[in-house]
């Protein structure tokens, strides 16, 4: 078995100061970029060519250009800084939960029956934390939660596709409503058998609840 260990590991400022230098073009619009001395940029620099043992930027035009093997280093450098900072902001919002505005994306029914209780909760147990809520259909708010336009969301259990982190709060039942007189007023157990033989008044809104019964009358009937 063999084992590679690594003799060195680039510093952060080395390798923002190589990004900069090539992006800028110029070492002083790079140390002037990263809030750097022109001649801390430059060694930060010197010291990563020599740890690479090579060059990574051609000096002899006007404007510095990366080397073909700055530019295979450049797409590496930036997927690590863009990592870096993305931890960054996400434990800074670690650190300010609760102390900032949370926008909650919930279906129409639950803003009525349950949000206003999870609301005094949250405002008990987070006084600085201002809630906004936004009613509306669930497949939207995962959209708008994708595009960090929502913070949490309040809803159906998401397809099994989704690929975001999502817990069961409780379960919901839908029922079939009928007449005193309709036929399946009588029936005392499944009604999948007999389903096909009747229709059913079904809300023309398109959203996540319409769309699940839907699938579910279409997978017992095979009719939409």
């Amino acid at each position: 078995m063999v084992s590679l260990v690594m003799q060195w590991v680039p510093e952060l400022r080395q390798l923002r100061a190589f990004v900069a230098i090539v992006e800028e073009g110029s070492f002083t619009l790079a140390a002037r970029r990263i809030h750097l001395t022109q001649s801390a940029v430059s060694h930060s620099l010197r010291a990563l060519e020599e740890q690479m043992g090579c060059s990574l930027v051609d000096r002899s035009n006007r404007r510095v250009v990366a080397t073909p093997e700055g530019e295979l280093l450049l797409i590496r450098c930036r997927r690590v800084l863009h990592e870096i900072e993305q931890v960054e902001r996400d434990l800074d919002g670690l650190r300010k939960w609760g102390q900032t505005r949370i926008r909650i994306g919930a279906p129409h029914s639950l803003c009525h029956s349950v949000i206003p209780s999870v609301l005094r909760e949250l405002k008990d147990s987070f006084p600085r934390c201002e809630p906004s809520i936004e009613a509306g259909d669930t497949s939207l708010h995962l959209n708008k939660l994708k595009s960090s336009d929502l913070e949490l969301v309040v809803g159906l259990k998401p397809e099994s596709s989704y690929s975001n982190t999502y817990r069961a709060l409780y379960q919901d039942h839908l029922v079939l409503v009928v007449s005193p007189f309709h036929p399946l007023a009588d029936i005392h157990g499944p009604l999948d058998h007999l389903l096909h033989e009747h229709q059913f008044i079904v809300s023309g809104i398109a959203n996540e609840s319409t769309r699940q019964i839907h699938q579910w009358l279409q997978d017992k009937t095979g009719n939409t």
